[in-house]
């Protein structure tokens, strides 16, 4: 308000101000608000000529895109920024917008593409923790492609930028990653030490869900090995810190493993009682993939 009332004195101070209300909106899901702040500070940034404020702010508006799963438009916003973004060869602007479009393509499954971007980040950038989410996400594509040995390698660089980063939950899933990469070669003992490591290193109170992720990982390793007692502790623990969160889709995960043992067990009126759980939770997210499947176990 202050610098809307000296406005010609203030011109990008106060598109600087619009730019970081916008971004607090964008990380708390108001899109709306989000959005027409971003093209506002634009609109400031276009009057007085800063070219690497109007690339960083096309790029926000594409990040803004997907979240909202507008791919298309998210697209145009990212392509547009990286076009200009290496014309003025703003190294480090271009680095982060290729992590975005690589995060774009993979969402829309193009593997290939998403690739290719995150590859060009290792190349060119020179920030840890760019480099660390471009190195991450190279595991992912990998794991997915089933390539274990790519992907602990990329997982392992990952962990290193996170650790030079020195961030904290960075860390914790990359090892995670690791985790579950481990967990599906069945190198069970070399998953489990992982996981354990990281319940008793990495709990944070800003970031419950990673150990929840741990717990439940480690719940499979001992569904898998028979052991369930064991698996149906692990899998109520991971339960407990999901509601201390109140990430519905987690419980879901754990209801449905929950499920499962109890099936196992023969015991079929607990089984569809943590079934029902998991169909009420599904249900209040409206998530019908997951009710579909829910329902078809519940048959």
């Amino acid at each position: 308000k202050f610098f809307i009332k000296k406005t010609n004195l203030y011109k990008f101070e106060q598109a600087e101000s619009m730019q970081t209300l916008a971004q607090i909106y964008r990380i708390s899901g108001l899109s709306d608000a989000a959005f027409n702040l971003f093209l506002d500070a634009q609109k400031i940034y276009q009057t007085i000529n800063l070219p690497a404020k109007i690339i960083e702010t096309n790029a926000y508006l594409g990040l803004l895109e997907i979240t909202q799963k507008d791919f298309d438009l998210a697209h145009q916003y990212l392509q547009s920024a990286h076009h200009d973004s290496l014309q003025f060869q703003f190294t480090k602007t271009t680095a982060n917008i290729n992590n975005w479009l690589g995060q774009l393509y993979y969402l829309k499954e193009d593997i290939d593409n998403a690739q290719n971007h995150f590859l060009s980040v290792l190349e060119t950038s020179q920030n840890a923790n760019t480099l660390a989410f471009a190195a991450e996400m190279l595991a992912r594509i990998y794991l997915k492609r089933k390539d274990d040995a790519d992907a602990l390698k990329y997982s392992e660089q990952a962990l290193d930028y996170h650790t030079t980063a020195e961030n904290t939950a960075g860390m914790f899933e990359s090892l995670y990653l690791r985790a579950q990469i481990y967990y599906n070669r069945q190198a069970y003992n070399k998953s489990r030490q992982i996981l354990t490591e990281l319940i008793k290193n990495y709990r944070t109170s800003s970031a419950i869900y990673y150990p929840a992720n741990a717990y439940t990982l480690l719940g499979l390793i001992e569904f898998k090995q028979n052991n369930l007692n064991r698996a149906q502790t692990l899998f109520k623990q991971a339960l407990d810190l999901e509601h201390g969160q109140n990430r519905l889709k987690g419980a879901i995960a754990d209801y449905n493993n929950l499920a499962e043992i109890a099936f196992r067990q023969g015991i079929k009126t607990e089984a569809e009682n943590y079934l029902n759980q998991a169909l009420q939770y599904a249900t209040e997210i409206e998530d019908d993939e997951l009710i579909a499947y829910i329902k078809s176990k519940l048959q």
